[in-house]
């Protein structure tokens, strides 16, 4: 299936053929998905001649860092100086796994100043216009998934390695929660199993992504579970607040909290899952649901985030408690559709 419009890719690939050095710039706080894609696609621009640097606007989690590349990555928040030079003197930037300038933290004002070429591959809704080629599929489980397709639509499988692979499985891998959620659609499982064919090793990656947690990160989960977890009764809705303090009691790391927020969709009947952490003078929000339920409409219109269906983030400027007292009237109007929803689950 070619997900990509015929002349759109085109120029996309000539931009790829005719620039030398090319930028990779993935979304702030990136993810399995981000880095996945942006080091999936760095090994197969590697294989195709091009002088390659992956830029990231902030650091990521410990256990996407397998790679030669991962260790590679320049990171702006600790060589802002070094990062935007090398974001200036490129011939062409890839912006990957987000739509809207704003995700590129740090880097966002050096980015909208420049005339470079630009590609854009992305899966998440309402993509604003960033990028002089603009690659965007909301039905897709994973930015991954995308980039395999545009891999092979530009006659470019060959110069696939397993590394670059398994990569990009990896990012699907965590996007879906290990296919437990976005990924109902028939075209994901035609993407793996073309990862599956460069000898990809499903285990070794699973096991990178989600059995190398530190001894403080389980015991984090585990009190965040036993000592914070709130079920809001009636409302099949269940948060779990965390302070900036309770961060440092854990010695928290970047990922630290990854996961942490799909705990509560395990209880029966349960619709909605809140995880709302203080952080860098800001609450950060991630929401997660069940069924039809819209986080994404709650996080756009409310707390200045966006995403998924199912799975979307948000921020407040406000406290702690007075986001939490938000969410939870804001929730009120949603009352009679997450009773709807959960009559689904019966």
């Amino acid at each position: 299936m070619n997900r990509f419009e015929c002349l759109s890719l085109d120029s996309a690939k000539s931009l790829i053929i005719e620039n030398n050095s090319i930028v990779i710039v993935p979304h702030t706080n990136a993810d399995g998905d981000a880095m996945g894609a942006s080091i999936g696609l760095y090994y197969v621009l590697k294989e195709l001649g091009k002088s390659v640097t992956i830029v990231s606007p902030t650091d990521f989690p410990e256990y996407l860092k397998w790679t030669d590349a991962s260790k590679q990555v320049v990171i702006a928040e600790w060589e802002n100086a070094k990062a935007k030079r090398i974001v200036r003197q490129a011939d062409l930037l890839i912006y990957l796994d987000f739509n809207d300038l704003k995700r590129a933290g740090n880097l966002e004002e050096t980015l909208i100043s420049l005339k470079t070429p630009s590609i854009m591959i992305d899966h998440h809704p309402f993509p604003k216009d960033i990028a002089t080629c603009m690659f965007s599929d909301t039905t897709s489980s994973s930015t991954c998934e995308l980039i395999v397709d545009f891999i092979y639509a530009c006659g470019w499988s060959e110069k696939m390695s397993k590394v670059s692979a398994s990569s990009l499985f990896m990012g699907i891998l965590t996007d879906t929660g290990g296919f437990a959620h976005n990924s109902s659609n028939p075209d994901l499982y035609r993407v793996v199993g073309l990862l599956m064919s460069k000898k990809v090793d499903k285990d070794y990656i699973y096991s990178k992504v989600f059995h190398q947690f530190s001894e403080n990160r389980l015991r984090l989960m585990g009190y965040s579970i036993s000592e914070k977890m709130v079920v809001l009764d009636g409302m099949h809705t269940a948060h779990i607040a965390l302070t900036s303090e309770e961060l440092k009691r854990f010695k928290f790391q970047s990922g630290d909290t990854e996961g942490i927020v799909n705990e509560s969709l395990q209880i029966s009947g349960m619709v909605c899952a809140v995880l709302f952490m203080e952080k860098d003078g800001f609450i950060k929000i991630s929401f997660r649901s069940k069924c039809d339920f819209p986080v994404n409409e709650i996080a756009e219109k409310y707390f200045s985030g966006g995403g998924h269906l199912n799975a979307a983030g948000g921020r407040s400027n406000l406290s702690l408690q007075e986001t939490i007292l938000k969410f939870e009237n804001v929730l009120e109007d949603y009352k009679e559709l997450l009773i709807e929803e959960m009559q689904k689950l019966k």
